[in-house]
Protein backbone atom coordinates (compact mmCIF):
# COMPACT_ATOMS: atom_id res chain seq x y z
CA UNK A 1 0.00 0.00 0.00
CA UNK A 2 0.98 3.61 -0.63
CA UNK A 3 0.06 6.59 1.52
CA UNK A 4 0.15 10.19 0.27
CA UNK A 5 0.06 12.02 3.61
CA UNK A 6 -3.46 11.93 5.02
CA UNK A 7 -4.91 12.74 1.57
CA UNK A 8 -4.99 9.30 0.07
CA UNK A 9 -4.18 5.66 0.52
CA UNK A 10 -3.73 3.35 -2.44
CA UNK A 11 -3.94 -0.40 -2.07
CA UNK A 12 -4.54 -3.56 -4.03
CA UNK A 13 -7.82 -5.44 -3.45
CA UNK A 14 -6.01 -8.10 -1.38
CA UNK A 15 -4.64 -5.55 1.13
CA UNK A 16 -6.72 -4.57 4.17
CA UNK A 17 -8.54 -1.19 4.15
CA UNK A 18 -6.44 1.82 5.13
CA UNK A 19 -7.29 4.13 8.00
CA UNK A 20 -6.43 7.77 8.62
CA UNK A 21 -6.74 8.93 5.01
CA UNK A 22 -9.38 11.15 3.41
CA UNK A 23 -9.65 8.97 0.32
CA UNK A 24 -8.90 5.32 -0.26
CA UNK A 25 -8.33 3.99 -3.77
CA UNK A 26 -8.24 0.31 -4.62
CA UNK A 27 -6.19 -0.41 -7.75
CA UNK A 28 -5.76 -3.65 -9.66
CA UNK A 29 -2.89 -2.58 -11.93
CA UNK A 30 -2.57 -5.53 -14.30
CA UNK A 31 -0.63 -4.21 -17.33
CA UNK A 32 -1.36 -0.48 -16.89
CA UNK A 33 0.82 2.18 -15.24
CA UNK A 34 -0.18 3.96 -12.05
CA UNK A 35 -0.24 2.40 -8.61
CA UNK A 36 1.27 5.30 -6.68
CA UNK A 37 4.62 3.54 -6.25
CA UNK A 38 6.34 5.44 -9.07
CA UNK A 39 7.67 8.91 -8.24
CA UNK A 40 5.63 10.56 -11.02
CA UNK A 41 2.28 9.17 -9.88
CA UNK A 42 3.12 9.95 -6.26
CA UNK A 43 4.00 13.59 -7.09
CA UNK A 44 0.87 14.04 -9.19
CA UNK A 45 -1.29 12.83 -6.31
CA UNK A 46 0.65 14.90 -3.79
CA UNK A 47 0.13 18.03 -5.92
CA UNK A 48 -3.55 17.18 -6.39
CA UNK A 49 -3.87 17.28 -2.60
CA UNK A 50 -3.02 21.00 -2.72
CA UNK A 51 -5.75 21.75 -5.27
CA UNK A 52 -9.50 22.19 -5.27
CA UNK A 53 -11.45 19.96 -7.64
CA UNK A 54 -15.00 20.70 -6.43
CA UNK A 55 -17.23 21.44 -9.40
CA UNK A 56 -14.45 21.17 -12.00
CA UNK A 57 -14.44 19.31 -15.28
CA UNK A 58 -11.23 17.21 -15.26
CA UNK A 59 -9.31 15.34 -17.95
CA UNK A 60 -6.82 12.55 -17.18
CA UNK A 61 -4.73 12.29 -20.36
CA UNK A 62 -2.84 8.99 -20.48
CA UNK A 63 -4.87 7.56 -17.62
CA UNK A 64 -3.10 4.21 -17.14
CA UNK A 65 -4.92 2.55 -14.22
CA UNK A 66 -7.23 5.55 -13.78
CA UNK A 67 -5.74 6.35 -10.37
CA UNK A 68 -5.60 10.14 -10.95
CA UNK A 69 -9.09 10.27 -12.46
CA UNK A 70 -10.45 8.34 -9.48
CA UNK A 71 -8.76 10.69 -7.00
CA UNK A 72 -10.10 13.75 -8.87
CA UNK A 73 -13.63 12.37 -8.60
CA UNK A 74 -13.20 11.52 -4.92
CA UNK A 75 -12.01 15.12 -4.39
CA UNK A 76 -15.28 16.46 -5.79
CA UNK A 77 -14.78 16.97 -9.54
CA UNK A 78 -18.13 17.49 -11.26
CA UNK A 79 -17.07 15.28 -14.16
CA UNK A 80 -13.93 13.40 -15.13
CA UNK A 81 -12.88 12.15 -18.52
CA UNK A 82 -9.98 9.72 -18.89
CA UNK A 83 -8.26 8.67 -22.09
CA UNK A 84 -5.45 6.29 -22.98
CA UNK A 85 -4.12 4.99 -26.28
CA UNK A 86 -3.39 1.57 -24.74
CA UNK A 87 -6.34 -0.83 -24.75
CA UNK A 88 -5.13 -2.50 -21.53
CA UNK A 89 -5.09 0.89 -19.77
CA UNK A 90 -8.58 1.75 -21.05
CA UNK A 91 -9.97 -1.55 -19.76
CA UNK A 92 -8.07 -1.27 -16.47
CA UNK A 93 -9.42 2.25 -15.88
CA UNK A 94 -12.98 1.05 -16.52
CA UNK A 95 -12.53 -1.78 -13.99
CA UNK A 96 -10.82 0.40 -11.37
CA UNK A 97 -13.42 3.18 -11.70
CA UNK A 98 -16.17 0.60 -11.17
CA UNK A 99 -14.35 -0.98 -8.20
CA UNK A 100 -14.02 2.45 -6.55
CA UNK A 101 -17.61 3.52 -7.20
CA UNK A 102 -16.38 6.33 -9.46
CA UNK A 103 -19.53 6.77 -11.52
CA UNK A 104 -18.69 10.24 -12.89
CA UNK A 105 -15.68 9.04 -14.92
CA UNK A 106 -16.11 8.68 -18.68
CA UNK A 107 -13.30 6.56 -20.17
CA UNK A 108 -12.10 6.74 -23.78
CA UNK A 109 -9.74 4.53 -25.76
CA UNK A 110 -7.59 6.56 -28.15
CA UNK A 111 -5.51 9.68 -28.46
CA UNK A 112 -6.37 13.13 -27.13
CA UNK A 113 -8.60 13.51 -30.22
CA UNK A 114 -10.92 10.84 -28.77
CA UNK A 115 -12.01 13.42 -26.18
CA UNK A 116 -14.33 15.97 -27.74
CA UNK A 117 -14.66 19.55 -26.55
CA UNK A 118 -12.64 21.42 -24.02
CA UNK A 119 -13.06 23.88 -21.17
CA UNK A 120 -11.42 21.65 -18.59
CA UNK A 121 -10.69 23.26 -15.25
CA UNK A 122 -7.90 20.75 -14.68
CA UNK A 123 -5.91 18.45 -16.96
CA UNK A 124 -3.68 15.71 -15.53
CA UNK A 125 -0.99 14.32 -17.85
CA UNK A 126 1.38 11.79 -16.31
CA UNK A 127 2.79 10.34 -19.52
CA UNK A 128 6.25 11.01 -20.94
CA UNK A 129 8.26 13.89 -22.32
CA UNK A 130 7.59 13.26 -26.00
CA UNK A 131 3.83 12.89 -25.66
CA UNK A 132 3.68 16.02 -23.50
CA UNK A 133 5.82 18.02 -25.95
CA UNK A 134 3.75 16.87 -28.93
CA UNK A 135 0.42 17.52 -27.16
CA UNK A 136 1.10 20.75 -25.26
CA UNK A 137 -0.69 23.07 -27.73
CA UNK A 138 -3.70 20.75 -27.92
CA UNK A 139 -3.81 20.53 -24.12
CA UNK A 140 -3.72 24.33 -23.92
CA UNK A 141 -6.69 24.40 -26.29
CA UNK A 142 -8.67 22.06 -24.05
CA UNK A 143 -8.09 24.13 -20.89
CA UNK A 144 -10.63 26.68 -19.72
CA UNK A 145 -9.21 30.16 -19.05
CA UNK A 146 -7.50 29.90 -15.65
CA UNK A 147 -7.45 26.11 -15.98
CA UNK A 148 -4.55 24.08 -14.61
CA UNK A 149 -2.33 21.61 -16.46
CA UNK A 150 -0.31 19.28 -14.24
CA UNK A 151 2.30 17.17 -16.04
CA UNK A 152 4.77 14.51 -15.02
CA UNK A 153 6.63 11.62 -16.57
CA UNK A 154 9.41 14.12 -17.21
CA UNK A 155 13.02 13.68 -16.17
CA UNK A 156 14.50 16.68 -14.35
CA UNK A 157 17.03 16.90 -17.20
CA UNK A 158 14.12 17.61 -19.59
CA UNK A 159 12.42 20.31 -17.49
CA UNK A 160 13.78 23.25 -19.48
CA UNK A 161 12.58 21.76 -22.77
CA UNK A 162 9.06 21.24 -21.40
CA UNK A 163 9.02 24.72 -19.81
CA UNK A 164 10.12 26.30 -23.10
CA UNK A 165 7.50 24.46 -25.16
CA UNK A 166 4.78 25.28 -22.63
CA UNK A 167 5.73 28.97 -22.67
CA UNK A 168 5.51 28.97 -26.48
CA UNK A 169 2.01 27.48 -26.11
CA UNK A 170 1.08 30.42 -23.82
CA UNK A 171 0.96 28.34 -20.64
CA UNK A 172 2.18 30.05 -17.49
CA UNK A 173 4.52 28.06 -15.22
CA UNK A 174 3.48 28.24 -11.56
CA UNK A 175 5.18 25.43 -9.64
CA UNK A 176 7.21 22.24 -9.83
CA UNK A 177 8.19 19.34 -7.62
CA UNK A 178 11.02 16.85 -7.92
CA UNK A 179 11.40 13.32 -6.62
CA UNK A 180 14.62 11.57 -7.52
CA UNK A 181 15.25 12.12 -11.22
CA UNK A 182 11.60 12.96 -11.98
CA UNK A 183 9.71 16.26 -12.19
CA UNK A 184 6.09 17.30 -11.85
CA UNK A 185 5.25 20.71 -13.34
CA UNK A 186 2.14 22.87 -12.88
CA UNK A 187 0.95 25.36 -15.50
CA UNK A 188 -2.03 27.71 -15.75
CA UNK A 189 -3.76 28.88 -18.90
Amino acid sequence: PIRIGNLCGVRAPFHPPMEGVQHEIVISPRMAFGTGHHATTYMMMEQMGQERFAGLRVLDFGCGTGILAILAEKMGAASVEAVDVELAAYENTLDNARANGAARIQVYHGTLDAVQGGSYGYILANINRNVILNSIRALYGKLAPGGILLVSGILTADESLVLSRAKAAKLRFTDKARRGEWSCIRFVR
